[in-house]
């Protein structure tokens, strides 16, 4: 089953609903796609790992395979190699937690002994790599309509109520910060 298109956990561990069970590699480039599916199942073995986690190894090596040509992880172990594969990654201007992904899949390809290239300032290699202009994505959250407009309804009744007392309450409000100080 190691070089099954895909790799199915179903069977294997118990996951919360929704959560991911397979790990699919029918998209990859052929000439790689064993050897990284023997890098991951390496990585497997080494330690009780999530799905989700050994689904981001997989993207990890695929971008790791991409930019040195080749499966053979031991270049990585050369000096001027390893530079020369810097700096491939930096000209893709890839997002952060790309970079991040690639740097943390090469640490865990030194932990089950795969390569001895260990990179150990791992934040300060990730920023001088990515996209300079790499935005932090930030999370959004999506409210159904009908509890948003209970929710913004309320809020605008709170301010009609108290919006002709707005000073009143902030002098106040001031009061009770000088009274906390004074404590």
């Amino acid at each position: 089953y190691l070089y099954d298109d895909v790799w199915d956990f179903t069977a294997e561990r118990k996951v919360k609903v929704g959560a991911l069970t397979k790990i699919t590699f029918s998209f990859m480039d052929e000439n790689h796609k064993n050897s990284i599916q023997e890098a991951l199942f390496a990585i497997h073995k080494d330690v009780d790992i999530s799905i989700s986690s050994l689904d981001q190894y997989r993207s990890g090596l695929g971008i790791i395979a991409n930019h040195i040509n080749s499966t053979d992880w031991s270049i990585l172990n050369d000096e001027t190699n390893f530079n020369t594969f810097k700096k491939s990654i930096k000209d893709e201007k890839y997002k952060k937690s790309l970079v991040s992904r690639v740097v943390t899949t090469i640490n865990k390809l030194a932990s089950v002994g795969l390569i001895t290239r260990h990179v150990n300032a791992v934040y300060p290699l990730v920023t001088k790599l990515c996209c300079p202009t790499s935005i932090e994505i930030k999370q959004n959250i999506a409210i159904p309509e009908k509890i948003g407009r209970d929710i913004f309804s309320t809020a605008i009744d709170i301010i009609e109520k108290y919006h002709p007392f707005r000073h009143e309450i902030s002098d106040e409000y001031k009061k009770y910060n000088k009274e906390i100080k004074n404590l």
